[in-house]
């Protein structure tokens, strides 16, 4: 509790109050590739690779029918005093890698598919799109915008040249890179989608972000209001653009990562040079990633924040509630979830469940 306390005047101290406890689920990787099989993942284990300590990519993968299903069931089976359900912000990515074209063309020229196709190559997903959409219509999914693709372009297209880089090495697995065997507490850099290391890189980004935004809008019928950058990391020259498609909140945790430039800190409600609002991240909900008491400590944090007049953001990722690898993940997860969510409601009878852009909104008023 001492440690939540202090997390709380760290994460909380500055930014927009409120007296209301609200709660906001942001949910990022929602249409991403990961880990495609099982069989992958035992290739990988096999070839030394130190994925099994990495929770992050032993578990995720796309989410199948049933993974959808069971979090569309368990968010349905609560509600707040006004008859709401709690809503998972669906950060999602558009576009996953076509590694047969991407092959074809000699590893040469990167080429992308709608997620919606990439649902199609499995068996298990291809009625996932159906229950996303159900979850949309019963309010406890809300798709926002996570990007074009997951996936630094640049930098795979150069390793996938080189036939001695791990990133070409599991490329038959299906996989976009991989975390390095020298360098395991680095994570998998190939996902650092909005990194760059020159101006035509980053020209190039901003291009596939405005697609990206379209086809968000074609694909669902509605603009995101909202981006959250993958692995917190964009150059806030990629604001103004984003402002033109527009979004007018930034998800994101309190550091964010500039690439060629300093890293800024961010606070709730703070507004740029563009007129968009900060939403600050202040709650960690990722079971995947801990044994402990993950429910207590999170509503310690929880505590702290309404203790402080501020809105609670939590942060909690697909990895947690997908079993197309583990089915032992995803029963945790939801396991965990389910527990979190009777315990918020129990100790916080006048708790209110929003999405990212409700918030934001609110805010804004």
């Amino acid at each position: 509790m001492i440690r939540a306390a202090l997390a709380g005047l760290k994460n909380n101290w500055k930014g927009w109050l409120t007296n209301r406890k609200i709660v906001v689920f942001e949910s990022d990787d929602w249409g991403s590739i990961r880990m495609p099989s099982h069989e992958s993942y035992q290739w990988l284990v096999k070839n030394g690779y130190p994925i099994a300590q990495r929770p992050q990519e032993r578990y995720d993968a796309l989410e199948s029918a049933d993974d959808l299903q069971d979090l569309f069931d368990v968010l349905t089976s609560f509600t707040d005093f006004s008859g709401r359900h709690p809503t998972f912000t669906f950060n999602t990515i558009m576009t996953n890698p076509d590694f047969a074209k991407i092959k074809a063309a000699g590893y040469t020229r990167y080429f992308g598919e709608p997620f919606t196709e990439t649902y199609q190559k499995y068996a298990a997903h291809q009625k996932s799109f159906k229950t996303f959409q159900r979850g949309i219509k019963a309010g406890v999914f809300y798709p926002q915008y996570h990007g074009n693709e997951h996936i630094n372009i640049a930098r795979w297209m150069k390793q996938l040249q080189n036939e001695d880089s791990d990133s070409r090495k599991v490329f038959h697995l299906g996989m976009a890179g991989i975390t390095a065997k020298q360098k395991p507490k680095l994570g998998n850099q190939i996902l650092v989608a909005y990194d760059f290391d020159s101006e035509q890189q980053r020209q190039a980004q901003i291009s596939s972000l405005v697609e990206g935004a379209k086809h968000f809008e074609s694909l669902f019928g509605f603009r995101s209001k909202s981006f959250i950058a993958p692995v917190y990391t964009w150059h806030s020259s990629f604001e103004k653009e984003l402002s033109k498609i527009g979004i007018k909140y930034l998800q994101g945790g309190k550091i964010q990562i500039q690439p060629q430039g300093a890293n800024r800190r961010h606070f709730l409600g703070e507004k740029n040079i563009h007129g968009q609002s900060y939403l600050v991240r202040n709650v960690y909900f990722e079971p995947a990633l801990h044994t402990r008491d993950i429910v207590g400590q999170t509503l310690d944090y929880i505590g702290s924040a309404f203790l402080m007049r501020k809105p609670v953001i939590i942060s909690s990722h697909r990895f947690n509630y997908v079993g197309f690898i583990d089915k032992q993940n995803k029963k945790k997860g939801l396991c965990q979830l389910k527990r979190l969510l009777q315990a918020i409601l129990k100790r916080w009878p006048d708790v209110e469940f929003m999405t990212s852009p409700e918030l934001g909104e609110l805010i804004e008023k």
